[in-house]
């Protein structure tokens, strides 16, 4: 269930059978709308069942503590989306609220002039400082409890949980060559999308790149410890989702290789080299590395059927 800033007064349904809605930018609850036929027509008052036509305002501090209660995660890869309890999703925020929000949960706890140079580069200072404070605002108004604004700087609340943190962390425990391969595997982690798909600012730019790099070393990493660990189909997997991220990159075609080797499918082996070079040549106009094709011949070797000499006429 989705909730937009832009559907004033349309309810999704919430906890307990009540509802959350957006209005005017303020994330509030309703009580529950009853169906069409207990609807009761004009001057039929009826104690039992009333009729709430429009979300009602919460006080500010209803409000604040149920927002600070139900934000609980912030999802930056495949965009801008704030999950609450319940299952809850908030979309379609405005661009300057996502830029904000988003800023906040790859820069960790920049100082207020920082945020402001990123968001507002080619104005005056003054006036990135302006349209700094009037966002703030917004958020703090849509948003309550999901920006942390104490000691002069702007973070994401340490109550609300980051993907693009989630993600990172799971890569570097991945890489690590001390971590046990169990610890290695999470729901999910095999299926990254891309950040803030559509979004070309230069500090957006950088960190997807970054972070690209970072999943393909470690679905590389985590396809060689399934491999060792004998868990080839998880090994296939995980380096078949790292050509997906990096379809010529040629250490994922060789942790792909290898985990067929290993299970002791050598003309999988052989067929995915084949794929990849045709691929390389098609699109490059290159030749596979001296390290893929040693790792090929080493295999064409210890499988090559070795015929018996024929022995000499008399």
């Amino acid at each position: 269930m989705t909730l937009s800033v832009d559907q004033v007064g349309a309810p999704a349904h919430g906890p307990s059978g009540r509802y959350l809605a957006v209005e005017q930018g303020i994330v509030s609850e309703t009580a529950a709308l009853p169906s069409s036929s207990t609807r009761r027509t004009a001057g039929t008052a009826d104690p039992e069942r009333r009729t709430v036509d429009r979300p009602q305002r919460m006080s500010r501090s209803g409000q604040q503590d149920i927002a600070c209660q139900s934000i609980t995660r912030l999802a930056l890869v495949d965009g801008v989306v704030v999950h609450l309890e319940g299952g809850l999703l908030i979309t379609d925020l405005p661009l300057g609220v996502q830029r904000f929000v988003a800023l906040l949960g790859l820069a960790g706890r920049p100082g207020r002039s920082t945020v402001a140079g990123y968001l507002w580069p080619e104005v005056p200072e003054e006036v990135a400082q302006r349209s700094l404070r009037t966002t703030l605002w917004r958020v703090q108004r849509c948003l309550p409890g999901l920006v942390d604004s104490s000691g002069g700087a702007l973070a994401v609340s340490s109550r609300v949980s980051v993907d693009v943190h989630e993600l990172t962390d799971w890569a570097c425990s991945a890489i690590d060559p001390h971590t046990p391969v169990d610890e290695c595997i999470r729901p999910g982690c095999w299926f990254y999308g891309d950040l803030l798909p559509g979004w070309y600012e230069d500090w957006v730019l950088l960190e997807r790149e970054r972070l690209h790099q970072l999943c393909m070393h470690a679905l590389e990493t985590l396809s060689a410890k399934l491999t060792r660990a004998g868990r080839y189909g998880e090994a296939v997997d995980a380096a078949h989702e790292a050509i997906r991220l990096g379809p010529l990159r040629e250490s994922a075609h060789r942790a792909l290789i290898q985990a067929h080797a290993e299970e002791g499918n050598t003309g999988e082996a052989l067929l995915a080299y084949e794929r990849f070079t045709d691929q390389l040549a098609e699109e490059l106009g290159l030749a596979p590395s001296v390290q893929i094709e040693a790792l090929v011949r080493e295999l064409t070797y210890a499988r090559t059927i070795r015929r018996p000499a024929a022995s000499p006429r008399g």
